[in-house]
């Protein structure tokens, strides 16, 4: 009686082991058929570099550029000066009205303009060019500020336009000016009333004269 226990003890552990060992033996399977997981390291955005947008070129900085303004823009008003006499003279430049009465031009015109010769000199160390008062028949520019000559009795002649290629005698549209040299230009306005003896000549700030307009009272004979 107790051998045949003793039998069945031994065989009882030994299924035991041999079942521990199958249990075993698949989870070794199992753990090799398995496969590891990804151990790369995560990149992040920071990681990547970024790709230059059309605003913002890679080696430059995204600054607008500034366009450059023209000779003819002039952002505040022209300074006023009202000038007693004839005569007006700066660092470098000198006006000077060396003549100033109604007659006829050479050619001819129907009425009888106001002529006015202007002088200008140089007197600076370096050349200037001079760009006459005088417009263009053909310039239809808007609001452009133009010479005119004005009498006391608050009346205003304006200044004739130049036909091109046409000028009156003694008219210049354009000269460089070499220091030292000096330019006669005749400017022709409306004719005046009869009797006018006290005027005022207009000319308005260009470059040429810094952007300052220029009134010269004087007395005619």
């Amino acid at each position: 009686m107790k051998k045949q226990l003793c039998v069945k003890w031994c065989r009882y552990v030994l299924i035991v082991s041999v079942l521990s060992l199958n249990a075993c033996g698949q989870e070794n399977q199992t753990a090799q058929e398995t496969p590891a997981p990804d151990t790369k390291p995560v990149v992040t955005d920071s990681t990547i570099p970024k790709e230059p947008t059309p605003s913002e070129p890679s080696g430059t900085s995204a600054t607008p550029e500034s366009k450059p303004k023209t000779a003819s823009e002039h952002p505040q008003e022209n300074e006023v000066l009202n000038i007693s006499g004839k005569l007006y003279k700066t660092n470098d430049k000198l006006f000077i009205i060396s003549a100033a009465e109604s007659k006829q031009t050479v050619p001819p015109m129907e009425q009888t303009p106001f002529n006015v010769t202007l002088r200008i000199s140089n007197k600076g160390q370096e050349e200037m060019v001079y760009h006459s008062w005088t417009p263009l028949e053909s310039d239809n520019t808007p609001d452009a500020k133009r010479a005119f000559v004005a009498d006391d009795q608050g009346n205003q002649y304006p200044i004739i336009p130049a036909i091109q290629g046409q000028p009156y005698e003694g008219q210049v549209r354009e000269k460089t000016l070499k220091p030292g040299e000096a330019v006669k230009d005749l400017l022709l306005f409306s004719e005046l009333k009869p009797g006018t003896k006290r005027i005022a000549l207009h000319l308005p700030g260009n470059e040429f004269n810094g952007y300052k307009d220029l009134i010269f009272h004087f007395q005619l004979p």
